[in-house]
């Protein structure tokens, strides 16, 4: 008998470029950073392709974009005597709006499959480059983009080598290491804890190159928080309830798998160890406070001295202050954005804005309470670390998302019986 190849409907080619957009457009080199406004006109061209398919445009999406672009507009409006207008005040408006559609068609199981399949992809992207351009071989199509007074990015479209010099740190196709070192996180946190939604077999594979890949970022933040996101996959009780109930043929292939994570938990460990005692990256930034620790914790300070100095309103999100500000203080690409979102809402709205983003990234896990909690300060961990909260895939995180198709839902059902019959 000839077997059938499975051929892809357009719209789950449609949902592969949706995510794999969401994640190039959330600071690559290439086609975010050097290339912003075509990076949102293929995002909004993107969302009308989806009405074009399923005229779908939910309520809830809508109210949620209408919301954050009217609170921003509207606090910018209560600070008039910083506010100003710009080409950002545009590009959010086109971020909310394509978000709110492509979020309105989409289903959780597309998002987590289609972006651990694309980050394991960039992973093995990434280590090929990597070692070539650490071998001392030039990368096809490497060039010199030139972005502010004498400094400049080495860059091809499909990688990042460094910035006036080789990073020597994987940075994949990002601005820097430590961005890229989060999308790797975020893949290990739904490939681990994205329940049935993640369907790939082969977890520990993916896992193994997500950790190796991890390791050449030398993010040192990076590590900390996949140690907090192993610790949550470890704590995850719903996670071992839902093993427990799987017939015992599975149950013993688990066994096998969590040998395996064990041991590349254990390579994970001693590679860290190994890169600290040769190269004391963590003595150096942590004990010794220089590179990028040093310029993060005056980052994160100048942000709340600012901050404290207009608590209750801030200085709105689209000002002509804080810049001056922060470059007084010695600021000149500020890194956190924790502290940002209380520089520019002050405290009230800052905490609103933490809750609500919490709510909806609960949705996007599949563990207990205690695991989540752990989820949450690995994010906070990104969040103090990288100015990413504007960006795509922070922003995807504040809008409702479905969570199952009916099929699935059904399927899952079928499973659950068959499960129970053969556990009695």
């Amino acid at each position: 008998m000839k077997r059938s190849i499975p051929i892809a409907k357009p719209k789950e080619i449609l949902d592969f470029i949706a995510v794999l957009w969401i994640i190039l457009s959330t600071g690559s080199m290439y086609f975010c950073i050097f290339n912003m406004k075509m990076s949102m006109s293929v995002l909004f061209f993107i969302a009308i392709l989806y009405v074009f398919f399923d005229k779908k445009w939910q309520k809830n999406n809508i109210i949620v974009a209408v919301a954050v672009f009217s609170i921003v507009i509207i606090h910018g409006i209560i600070n008039f005597q910083y506010f100003t207008i710009n080409d950002d005040i545009a590009i959010l408006f086109i971020r909310l709006v394509s978000l709110s559609i492509i979020f309105s068609n989409i289903n959780l199981t597309s998002i987590k499959k289609h972006y651990c399949n694309i980050v394991f992809f960039l992973c093995i992207l990434s280590l090929i480059c990597f070692g070539i351009s650490e071998a001392g071989i030039t990368l096809p199509g490497e060039k010199e983009f030139w972005f502010k007074d004498n400094k400049y990015y080495i860059v091809t479209l499909y990688h990042t080598v460094g910035r006036w010099y080789k990073f020597h740190r994987n940075a994949g196709i990002f601005w820097e290491s430590p961005a890229f070192a989060i999308i790797i996180n975020i893949a290990i946190a739904f490939l681990m804890m994205g329940g049935k939604d993640v369907a790939i077999k082969r977890k520990n594979l993916f896992f193994a190159i997500y950790t190796i890949t991890l390791i050449t970022t030398l993010a040192t933040t990076a590590y900390v928080a996949y140690l907090v996101i192993f610790l949550a996959i470890l704590l995850d009780r719903r996670g071992r309830r839902k093993k427990n109930t799987i017939a015992r043929e599975k149950t013993k292939k688990s066994k096998w798998g969590k040998v395996g994570l064990a041991f590349l938990m254990v390579f994970a460990i001693a590679g860290v160890y190994y890169i600290e005692t040769t190269l004391h990256i963590i003595e150096r930034k942590l004990i010794m406070r220089e590179g990028s620790f040093g310029t993060r914790a005056n980052d994160t300070i100048s942000d709340f001295m600012i901050a404290l100095s207009r608590p209750l309103l801030g200085y709105g999100m689209f000002n002509t202050y804080t810049h001056e500000a922060l470059l007084r203080l010695g600021v000149t690409d500020n890194s956190n954005w924790f502290a940002t979102v209380f520089m520019y809402f002050g405290i009230p709205l800052a905490i609103v804005y933490f809750s609500y983003f919490a709510y909806r990234l609960r949705r996007f896990f599949d563990c207990g309470f205690l695991s989540f909690i752990l989820i949450f300060a690995a994010f906070c961990i990104f969040m103090n670390t990288e100015n990413m909260g504007v960006m795509t895939l922070f922003m995807a995180f504040l809008f409702p998302v479905i969570q199952k198709n009916k099929q699935i839902i059904r399927n899952e059902k079928k499973e659950g019986i068959i499960c129970d019959i053969l556990a009695t």
